[in-house]
């Protein structure tokens, strides 16, 4: 299934259902103008929805942002947005301290509603299991909420100690917490994370990995720990995502789910690695 395909999809549920819901429900992400910065230095996260990673495609509203927050050096802050321009979010930040920055944003959760000729992309593309297509055929309706979260990762250089922040999460509902240093990756490395729901690890949890825009992205599971490794084989910005898809415990919907992504840049191979 071709993700492209799906966000088109919704993109065209979203202008036929505009005066009821806006339905956005291909992925969010985070992505900083610069993978890394030195103490002192400011970069610019952008927060933006599309059809296909990275190419900013539909801004968001500040207002949706319940939780916008960095991690460095143990310390925890907020951030405070822009207004939004076109296409993305711009989120401003002045790195105080050398170390990995931690970044993580939610979003408060939205609506939508599908048709029966939708449904069955849409469970091809967020690689939802079986038993979600069948609890459909029972029904036959498709009413959702979700609530999006994103993490990125900046490496703020000027000496010091070594940061392993990047070991903890940052709190948000849903999120991907990596086992090694984020800003380490390059070219062939293969990358480890756990999933986490209210700070518990979530088993059997599909993760998918695209690179700029790939159609195809790779899909793994997570253990009992969940925990799962994806190989990334090219250099570049990566988006890791997925879906946490359940059944509702209200009549008014069918289902409520969290989508979850994180952006990596993976550096050339044989190039300097870890932030110092």
């Amino acid at each position: 299934m071709r993700r492209r395909a799906t966000g088109r999809l919704l993109a065209a549920v979203a202008a036929l259902a505009a005066a009821a819901t806006a339905v956005q429900a291909h992925d969010t992400w985070l992505v900083p103008t610069s993978a890394r910065v030195a103490v002192g230095g400011t970069v610019d996260l952008h927060l933006s929805s599309g059809m296909t990673f990275a190419a900013d495609d539909v801004t968001i509203d500040p207002e949706r942002i319940v939780k916008a927050a960095v991690r460095i050096g143990g310390t925890s802050t907020r951030i405070v947005a822009r207004e939004p321009h076109p296409m993305a979010l711009h989120l401003p930040w002045t790195a105080p301290a050398p170390g990995v920055a931690v970044f993580g944003v939610s979003l408060r959760p939205r609506d939508l509603e599908l048709s029966a000729a939708q449904v069955d992309e849409y469970i091809a593309d967020i690689n939802a299991g079986p038993d979600v297509k069948a609890a459909y055929q029972r029904t036959h309706r498709w009413r959702e909420r979700y609530a999006k979260h994103a993490t990125t990762f900046v490496c703020v250089t000027g000496g010091g100690g070594r940061d392993s922040g990047w070991t903890e999460p940052v709190g948000l509902a849903l999120e991907m917490v990596p086992a090694s240093d984020p800003t380490a990756l390059r070219a062939g490395d293969s990358l480890r994370v756990h999933v986490l729901s209210h700070g518990l690890p979530v088993e059997g949890f599909a993760i998918g990995a695209e690179r700029d825009a790939d159609p195809h992205p790779v899909f793994r599971r997570t253990d009992a720990d969940g925990a799962a490794t994806i190989v990334l084989p090219q250099n570049g910005w990566w988006l890791v995502h997925g879906t946490l898809l359940r059944p509702a415990t209200v009549a008014s919907r069918d289902w409520d789910s969290d989508f979850v992504t994180m952006t990596l840049y993976v550096g050339e191979r044989g190039a300097p690695a870890g932030c110092r």
